[in-house]
């Protein structure tokens, strides 16, 4: 049964253009970083080798934080929202197949296509290192064996650590805004670990560093350009450390979405007892008998010009405004992008190689772009994805579409 479910997964996100247009875009973004100096992914540096070690892995780790993150949302909690959204659960918790083959057989298909994702990245990489109009000079031999480690020891554990965690959380709150707001939260820390540049932060918080860049910066911080060129990251103290952390919390977040996951009927009947005391209640309530007024004709004038399209616009833009700022995942982000950039102000400025700074203009508006940028992006695709979809989740599309407004 483990093998239908998977094949099943497969065939179902192998229709989905969502695949083939994350790797469009990851692929293209690796292939310029490659043959193009301005193009930077990850802070390669541009004094060595473009397919040097150094920078094929530094690249390929950033790829794998991306993939992580998109990938990640996008795959790892359809498997468990899908079912409960399209009211067919019952169909799968009445049925002979296990708890095991049901959760995990989705996972692995979602999980495919989440390293589908990665590989077009990488091959981004290796296919730029073949364009003719790169110097020869500054061109090194093909370094497989930096694809390899950097695939084994850094994007397969970052990937296999954001889809466990969106997994679990996808299972305990059945919300994909929560999963987003998740994975805000990974990148703010992310960017707060980034902005810690001393010797002595980051020998700490490679440990914590949950994609591992802070503990590849550590190893590779007094690295001569030569050994950039020609030596591979080793898997020793920090870096091991950190990727031995990720291993443990990858297991405790797999076990901890099959021992919560509610394999059977008692939480969707659960969920429908709620209703229908919100029913019931709404029933009971007491209504007061008014005679309806006197029916008179009403003559009505339709008009489709551009005042009222300038109307339709400007209520739909105040109706749209509205629902984003009293929303729980707008608040939730607000909140830590406000975090986000106060603790990048606070470490940034507390010193910069041992000298105090003050927070000029200068230095906070470089604050501010380099720590909010990624999570910006992130808001912007989660509020442009929720515009498209909103009236077909809610299922009112029909009646959307249906009236003369104008494109």
């Amino acid at each position: 049964m483990f093998a239908q479910i998977l094949k099943f997964e497969l065939n179902y996100h192998a229709r989905q253009p969502l695949v083939y247009v994350i790797s469009a875009v990851l692929f293209l973004l690796s292939f310029g970083a490659t043959v193009s100096d301005n193009i930077s992914i990850g802070g390669t540096i541009t004094n060595i080798n473009i397919n040097s070690p150094f920078n094929v892995v530094i690249v390929l780790a950033s790829i794998s934080f991306l993939t992580s993150l998109v990938a990640g949302v996008a795959y790892a909690s359809n498997p468990v929202l899908r079912d409960f959204d399209h009211n067919v659960a019952e169909l799968f918790l009445t049925t002979r197949v296990s708890k095991f083959d049901y959760l995990f057989g989705r996972f692995c298909g979602a999980l495919t296509f989440c390293f589908i994702v990665y590989v077009a990245a990488a091959f981004g990489v290796f296919l730029g290192e073949f364009m003719p109009w790169i110097d020869p000079e500054r061109l090194g031999p093909l370094r497989l064996d930096a694809y390899w480690f950097a695939t084994w020891a850094i994007a397969v554990p970052n990937i296999l650590l954001m889809a466990t965690l969106v997994f679990l959380i996808a299972t305990l709150t059945r919300s994909l805004t929560a999963s987003f707001v998740v994975l805000m939260s990974v990148v703010v820390i992310q960017s707060i670990v980034a902005s810690l540049v001393d010797p002595e932060d980051i020998r700490l918080l490679s440990l914590l560093d949950p994609f591992g860049q802070a503990a590849l910066a550590d190893v590779t911080r007094y690295w001569t350009p030569f050994q950039m060129n020609e030596q591979i990251m080793p898997v020793t103290g920090n870096f091991l450390y950190n990727r031995l952390i990720v291993t443990i919390l990858m297991i405790l977040f797999a076990v901890g979405t099959y021992r919560f996951f509610p394999f059977s009927l008692d939480f969707v009947s659960r969920k429908s007892k709620l209703k229908k005391i919100l029913m019931h209640f709404r029933k009971t309530q007491k209504t007061i008998d008014v005679c309806p007024p006197a029916i008179r004709k009403v003559n009505i004038t339709q008009r489709f010009g551009f005042e009222s399209e300038l109307q339709q616009f400007f209520s739909l833009a105040r109706i749209e405004f509205y629902n984003i700022i009293v929303g729980k995942a707008f608040l939730m982000m607000l909140l830590l992008g406000v975090f986000q950039v106060g603790a990048s102000a606070y470490f940034g400025l507390g010193g910069i190689f041992g000298t105090e700074t003050y927070p000029t203009t200068t230095a906070m508006v470089l604050i501010i772009n380099g720590s909010y940028t990624i999570p910006l992006v992130v808001v912007l695709i989660f509020y442009s994805s929720e515009l498209l979809v909103r009236e077909r989740n809610v299922r009112v599309s029909e009646m959307v579409d249906s009236m003369p407004f104008p494109n």
